[in-house]
């Protein structure tokens, strides 16, 4: 059985050891994917593999670590965020208020 590791950064041991104790300038949590390649499908087994870094949120870190988000970026999410959150809300009871109404016709 082949074993096919994906893992975007050195995870020696030292390194390893240095991120448990704690966080240090420099170093960079390390994300590694293991899938086993079964009756030599490896297209299934890519396939597995891009699920699951999919669901880690594999793609988002990196973009992450390549792009350096500036504070005014960050403010403009976070009011984004809470516009979005307000607005949903609004037009939720909104549409309670339109299904009540239609109730009692």
């Amino acid at each position: 059985m082949l074993r096919t590791a994906c893992s975007r950064l050195c995870a020696s041991a030292a390194t390893a050891a240095a991120q448990q104790a704690g966080p240090c300038p420099g170093l960079q949590r390390s994300m590694s994917i293991i899938v086993n390649v079964q009756h030599n499908n490896v297209d299934k087994a890519m396939g597995i593999l891009k699920g699951r870094a999919r669901e880690a949120g594999l793609q988002e870190e990196l973009a992450k670590r390549d792009h350096r988000i500036t504070s005014q970026e960050a403010k403009f999410a976070v009011k984004r965020n809470t516009y979005n959150a307000s607005m949903g809300q609004a037009i939720r009871e909104r549409l309670k208020w339109i299904i009540k109404r239609r109730k009692h016709r």
